[in-house]
């Protein structure tokens, strides 16, 4: 299939996902479940997976972990992380995205999308495409329809910073003009604005300075946004609800979790070997995609 194609058709896909709203069950209508890993030594780089578990599973009792493991199926996940640079700051990237096969064009994709836009929303980020390894074929269809949809995403701006000719006169917020490289357009009052990113120095303002991949191949110049954030928060509620219910029962019936948290942790070890489970299964399932996917 040709680039055009592919873009065309992620195209259609993204816009009937999202007017049939986001998908927080399975085709079978079991639950979808939420997992929300804050990771890195900053703690600002985050991981969302999504799962099911067959509901036959929770009738088992005692609830163990080998029943738990087959009743469960990884449906995807995303990974996102600072960007190193402005990049019309705050921006987070998207380091890894997939679904799983048995879950793929299903309406999946635009969710983990837009759950990615709520994290970043709530720290008043923007986000952007990979600067590190470059993005595939596919996902960048995925960037290209989020520009093209401009009633729901929104490009990010630089904020607009006076400049000051002379101490004297300038405002207090004012940066001064022999500091800018390259040197502003005479007759400049102000820069900032800028809602793409400055890869070669060609601007004055230092805030849309970004890196390209060593390949060129990103997907996107721009920091996005997701205007509307209340449908996706509340399907965030929804699917982490179910996850942290979960957890809730394997807690109450796993002996160990009275030592777990007088030790300081939130689980007991039978959770904390489902949550172990879940998230080594979405990376091996991202690498298998990774690889799988077009060039």
């Amino acid at each position: 299939m040709s680039k055009h194609k592919l873009i065309m058709e992620n195209w259609r896909k993204f816009l009937s996902e999202s007017d049939r709203g986001y998908r927080t069950t399975t085709p079978e209508g079991d639950d979808v479940y939420l997992l929300h890993d804050v990771v890195g030594h900053a703690g600002t780089s985050n991981r969302i997976t999504l799962y099911t578990i067959d509901p036959d599973a929770l009738f088992v009792q005692p609830l163990n972990i080998e029943e738990l493991e087959k009743a469960h199926k990884d449906i995807g996940s995303v990974f996102i992380m600072e960007t190193p640079g402005p990049c019309i700051p705050d921006t987070y990237q998207v380091g890894a995205i997939h679904t799983a096969p048995d879950f793929d064009r299903q309406g999946y994709g635009t969710l983990l999308y837009d759950l990615a836009f709520l994290v970043a929303a709530d720290k008043g980020w923007g986000l952007t495409s990979d600067r590190d390894t470059g993005t595939k074929d596919t996902a960048s269809s995925i960037w290209a329809s989020i520009e093209a949809n401009d009633a729901k995403y929104e490009k990010r701006k630089t904020p607009k910073v006076p400049i000051a000719q002379d101490s004297e006169t300038a405002p207090e917020d004012a940066i001064p003009a022999f500091l800018l490289d390259p040197p502003p357009p005479a007759g400049a009052t102000h820069i900032g604005g800028n809602d793409t990113f400055d890869y070669r120095g060609k601007t004055p303002d230092p805030e849309d300075d970004c890196r390209k991949d060593r390949w060129g191949s990103n997907a996107t110049d721009h920091s996005f946004a997701l205007k509307d954030t209340s449908a996706i928060k509340a399907a965030y509620d929804q699917m982490a609800g179910a996850h942290k219910a979960l957890m809730e029962l394997l807690n109450e019936q796993d002996p160990s979790t009275e030592d777990e948290l007088e030790d300081g942790n939130n689980l007991g070890r039978l959770a904390q070997g489902i949550n172990a489970m879940i998230v080594d299964r979405t990376s091996d399932n991202f690498g298998d995609r990774y690889t799988d996917a077009d060039e």
